[in-house]
C-alpha cells in the first residue's frame, strides 16, 4: 500500500486517533470483567498511547471535542495511577525478597498497610468507573469507529519523519537534567524519551542511519529509569510507613538505586556530544 498524500493525513490522523481509542475502550471494559494488576498494566500502556495520539491528532480536530477527550483521559490516568503505583511496590518487595532472602523477614510486617492501601485504591477506581467522568469519558471512547484492520495505513512519511525529530529535540532539550538524582525530574526525562518509542509504535517512519543508531541508546536508557523509578515509588511508599525494622529494607533499595542510577549515566554518556550536559 502507497503511502497518502499529505492532503489524506488530517483525516488519517482521526482515524489512528479513533483506533486508538476503540482499543483503549476494549482494554477498559477487559479490566473492568478482570481487576488484575496485568489488566490494569495494560489499560494504562493503552492510555499513554491514545493520549499521545490525541497530541499529534489535536489541530484535526474541534477544539471543544480535543479539550474534552483530553480531560477524560487524563482524569482516568490519574485515578487509575495510585493502584498501579501500589502494584509496582508489591512487586518490587516481591523480587527483592526472592532475590535477598533476609528481606522476606521483613514483609509480614508491611503486608497489612499494603494491602489496606491496595484496597483503598481499587476502591477509589471503582468509585471513578461508577461515576459521571466515567460516563463522560464512555461516551467519548464508545463513539469511537471500529478499529481500522491491520496493517494500519502509513502514514505520511514526511510528518512520521518530522514527529521522532521533535521528539528526540524534546530529549536533548532536557539534557541538563541528565545529571540530577531527584526522582521527579528524572521520570519527567523518562517520560520525554518514552514519547519516542510511542512514535515509533504508532508508525515505521524512514530513520536516518544516525537515528537508527540513536534510538535504541535512547530507549536503553528509558528502561533503566523506569526501574528507578519503581524503587522511588517503592521508597516513597516505605517513608510513608511507621513499620518496625525498615532501614536495612530501604538501604538495600537506595544501593539498587545508586547502582541504576550510575547505569542510566553510562547509556547517557553513549548519546552524540549534543545530548551532553
Amino acid at each position: 500500500m502507497s503511502p497518502p498524500s499529505s492532503s489524506n493525513l488530517p483525516n488519517l490522523l482521526r482515524r489512528l486517533l479513533h483506533d486508538r481509542l476503540a482499543r483503549t475502550s476494549r482494554a477498559l471494559n477487559h479490566y473492568r470483567q478482570h481487576p488484575t494488576p496485568s489488566s490494569l498494566h495494560d489499560l494504562r500502556t493503552d492510555l499513554r498511547k491514545a493520549r499521545l495520539h490525541l497530541i499529534l491528532a489535536a489541530k484535526q480536530l474541534p477544539p471543544r471535542k480535543s479539550r474534552a477527550t483530553a480531560e477524560a483521559l487524563r482524569e482516568l490516568n490519574r485515578h487509575l495511577g495510585p493502584l498501579r503505583d501500589l502494584d509496582v511496590v508489591a512487586l518490587t518487595l516481591k523480587r527483592l525478597s526472592i532475590k535477598h532472602p533476609p528481606v522476606s523477614a521483613l514483609l509480614p510486617t508491611l503486608k497489612p498497610r499494603l494491602a489496606r492501601d491496595r484496597v483503598n485504591a481499587r476502591r477509589s477506581v471503582k468509585s471513578f468507573l461508577t461515576s459521571t467522568g466515567s460516563h463522560t469519558l464512555e461516551n467519548i471512547l464508545t463513539h469511537s469507529p471500529r478499529p481500522l484492520p491491520a496493517p494500519l495505513l502509513p502514514l505520511h512519511a514526511s510528518w512520521t519523519a518530522e514527529q521522532i525529530r521533535k521528539a528526540i529535540r524534546r530529549i536533548r532539550r532536557a539534557r541538563q537534567t541528565s545529571t540530577s538524582t531527584h526522582s521527579e525530574t528524572l521520570h519527567d526525562l523518562r517520560i520525554r524519551m518514552r514519547r519516542t518509542r510511542l512514535i515509533l509504535d504508532m508508525a515505521q517512519p524512514p530513520l536516518t542511519p544516525r537515528q537508527k543508531k540513536l534510538i535504541p541508546r535512547i530507549r536503553a536508557a528509558e528502561k533503566t529509569l523506569g526501574k528507578l523509578h519503581d524503587l522511588d515509588m517503592t521508597l516513597a511508599w516505605l517513608a510513608a510507613g511507621s513499620e518496625p525494622g525498615r532501614a536495612p529494607l530501604k538501604q538495600r533499595l537506595n544501593r539498587q538505586r545508586r547502582k541504576l542510577l550510575a547505569r542510566f549515566r553510562a547509556h547517557w554518556k553513549e548519546l552524540p556530544k549534543s545530548f551532553q550536559p
